[in-house]
């Protein structure tokens, strides 16, 4: 059975999630809604009338793809409407959004989902199913450096890789430091440390200053150290019997397997990945 869903903000977050949608069998991409309206071809009705849009589409669940500064507004708008919510981009202004949305979700008694698209990343899922074959993980470093990031760098990147540390290793983290280096009163640099509660270390650095675009991680387990790429789709292990190069199928985009893994979680509530507005506070709050 389908699944009714509806997007709102076409900018370019809105028409990436479209453009991933409409080739899904499982969802029906039954109306966009986009304030400014739109000029842009579409299979399906671009409304610039956000009750027309509810009225005439009727979703049963909405991507929001509006910027941060829109993000509790729209959803404050969007809660009155369906039960399902996935927030597509979650940069919020500040921990007091994410606060807010998280009493009307409960008052209103809405699921709200977070897309860190990262964990979708299909290194990241030849990653996993790798490290499972070990006995043991000691350390995991992540580098990440994107320069395209125009807000805080701690919403752009450290919150999203917070989390992907966390995901790979399966493990809440017991104790937690950072440093930061700022210039023009923004911070661009930060290196976080933090250890998890299976004793697993970890190495965060990230950068909005770098002039290259890297995002790599390094994983050091009792068989070897595996070294992903998460840009190019490259992963391999260098072990006591040299290197051994492993697959990664980069077929699959991020926002395709977000919602194969959403549709998996509305139809059996196997929850495989998706973040919840909890766990967005709880990294939030390591910061303040």
């Amino acid at each position: 059975m389908k699944l009714k869903i509806g997007i709102v903000g076409f900018k370019d977050v809105g028409k990436a999630h479209y453009s991933e949608l409409r080739r899904l069998n499982k969802f029906d991409v039954c109306g966009i809604y986009d304030k400014d309206g739109a000029s842009e071809f579409s299979r399906v009705e671009i409304y610039g009338d956000f009750s027309k849009f509810i009225d005439e589409a009727k979703p049963e669940i909405i991507v929001i793809c509006v910027d941060e500064s829109e993000i509790l507004a729209t959803f404050n708008e969007c809660v009155k409407f369906v039960k399902n919510i996935i927030i597509a981009t979650p940069i919020f202004k500040s921990i007091n959004d994410i606060r807010e949305i998280k009493y009307n979700a409960n008052v209103n008694k809405i699921n709200v989902y977070l897309a860190f698209n990262s964990i979708f990343n299909q290194t990241i899922t030849s990653l996993k199913r790798a490290i499972c074959r070990d006995d043991e993980i000691y350390s995991v470093d992540i580098f990440h450096t994107d320069f395209n990031v125009k807000r805080d760098i701690i919403s752009g990147l450290c919150v999203f890789d917070i989390y992907l540390a966390k995901f790979i290793t399966n493990s809440e983290n017991s104790g937690f430091s950072y440093a930061f280096l700022s210039k023009n009163n923004q911070i661009n640099n930060t290196h976080i440390n933090f250890k998890t509660k299976n004793q697993i270390l970890i190495s965060i650095i990230n950068s909005i200053s770098s002039p290259i675009l890297g995002f790599n991680i390094r994983v050091s387990t009792s068989s070897g150290v595996y070294f992903a790429d998460m840009i190019s789709f490259k992963l391999h292990q260098i072990n006591p019997n040299g290197q051994i190069n492993l697959k990664v199928n980069s077929d699959d985009s991020e926002i395709k397997m977000l919602y194969e893994n959403f549709y998996e979680f509305m139809q059996n509530g196997e929850k495989l990945g998706l973040v919840s507005l909890d766990e967005m506070i709880k990294i939030k709050e390591l910061f303040v």
